[in-house]
């Protein structure tokens, strides 16, 4: 009990430097780590991680997968090193301080959920993740994939992640002209949320963060976005992985102590 609360008040310092509170409210942080830009603000719906929080408790190292399309491998970015992945991975080491954190870029731009899923063993399974962020949809829904096949897909990735004991973070396709002029754009965003919530895995709502970045903040898109109209800048990389880093550190201060469901490699 002792050292379960030790590890609690230790964690809730470090995390409260970094994570605000839930979306709709506003987290403010430092201007972009990388130089020049706004100030990164907004938020995520309280999540839960209970893997992710056991093997931080257990003093694992903490391993974490990315797997998606272009914004996951970090098109649009000078260098790999400012995709949101690696962005992420010194975020989190900042924010949990001596914890071995690993944040492996398994994104491959153009892909859709068909294609993620033929590789799912190789590129998710086999790096025995303790968290998988799925950065999904964007290329689908550009390309008219029906929503239901996309459906499917989706819930067969999070049923695997689910038998491996991994949790799972589903990240919802970016707010960008060439999304925004998606016919099927909202139904393939409620479908995300209700995929969520049915399947038990958490959400970073990306959409609707940089919607927020665009019309709450009135940010033009070239803050964020690069010259394509689709693609995140290094701005934009780096403020994505500040505010999920948040959304991680929120979720294992929160969580109880207990064992995480699954099976564990």
């Amino acid at each position: 009990m002792g050292l379960a609360f030790g590890w609690r008040r230790a964690l809730a310092g470090a995390a409260a430097a970094v994570a605000g509170c839930a979306f709709g409210a506003t987290s403010t942080f430092a201007a972009d780590p990388l130089g020049s830009g706004p100030a990164c603000r907004g938020g995520g719906q309280a999540i839960a991680l209970p893997a992710t929080a056991l093997a931080l408790r257990q003093s694992r190292p903490l391993r974490i997968v990315a797997i998606g399309s272009s914004s996951t491998e970090g098109v649009g970015a000078r260098e790999p090193g400012n995709a949101y992945p690696a962005r992420l991975e010194a975020d989190l080491r900042t924010l949990l301080p001596g914890r071995e954190i690993v944040v492996v870029n398994k994104g491959i731009g153009g892909e859709d959920v068909v294609e993620m899923m033929a590789r799912f063993e190789r590129d998710v399974v086999a790096e025995q993740p303790d968290l998988v962020i799925w950065q999904v949809a964007s290329n689908a829904m550009m390309r008219g994939v029906p929503a239901e096949r996309v459906g499917a897909e989706i819930s067969r990735g999070l049923a695997r992640i689910r038998e491996i004991g991994a949790d799972a973070l589903l990240m919802t396709p970016q707010y960008a002209p060439r999304i925004n002029g998606v016919g099927q754009r909202e139904k393939m965003l409620s479908l995300l949320t209700a995929l969520a919530r049915i399947e038990g895995a958490a959400l970073f709502p990306r959409y609707e963060i940089m919607q927020d970045w665009r019309e709450g903040q009135a940010l033009p898109f070239a803050a964020f976005l690069t010259e394509d109209g689709l693609h995140l800048n290094d701005w934009g990389y780096a403020c994505t992985a500040r505010l999920l880093s948040a959304q991680i550190g929120r979720a294992v201060v929160s969580a109880p102590v207990q064992t995480a469901g699954g099976a564990r490699r």
